[in-house]
C-alpha cells in the first residue's frame, strides 16, 4: 500500500512539474505519464486496502463499513477543490499544486505509523 501511495505522488508530481515545461513539446507527455503513475499507484494501493478491509471485517457489517469508508474519503474532496481554488486564486496555481504534493507525500506515514505493517500476511489460496 505504501509503494502504491508513493508512486502515485510521484504521478501527482508531475503536473505541477509540467509547468516549467509550458511551451514545449515536454508538457503533454509529462501529464500523460503523470496520469498513468498516479492512477496506477491509487488503484494498487485501493485494492490493497479493499482486500484488507474484506479480510478483517465481518461479512454482516462489511458493506456499512465499505460506505462508510467511501464517505469519508470522497466528502471532502469537493470541500478541498474549492479550498484549492481559492487558495490558487490568491497564491497561484503552482504553489497550491506543490502544495497539494507535499502534503500528500506525508499519507505514507499514516501507514508506516500504523498497526496494518504488523497484520499477518495474507496468501491467495
Amino acid at each position: 500500500m505504501v509503494a502504491g501511495i508513493i508512486a502515485a505522488t510521484l504521478g501527482h508530481a508531475l503536473i505541477p512539474l509540467a509547468g516549467f515545461f509550458v511551451g514545449t513539446w515536454a508538457v503533454i507527455p509529462l501529464l500523460i505519464l503523470g496520469q498513468i503513475v498516479s492512477d496506477f499507484g491509487l488503484a494498487y494501493a485501493l485494492s490493497m486496502e479493499r482486500a484488507l478491509r474484506q479480510h478483517h471485517i465481518d461479512n454482516a457489517v462489511l458493506g456499512r463499513a465499505s460506505t462508510v469508508v467511501s464517505m469519508c474519503g470522497n466528502v471532502p474532496g469537493p470541500l478541498g477543490a474549492i479550498l484549492a481554488g481559492i487558495a490558487a486564486e490568491h497564491i497561484g496555481l503552482s504553489p497550491v499544486l506543490w502544495a497539494c504534493v507535499g502534503l500528500y507525500a506525508l499519507s505514507p506515514l499514516v501507514l508506516l505509523f500504523s498497526s496494518v505493517r504488523s497484520l499477518p500476511r495474507i496468501e491467495a489460496a
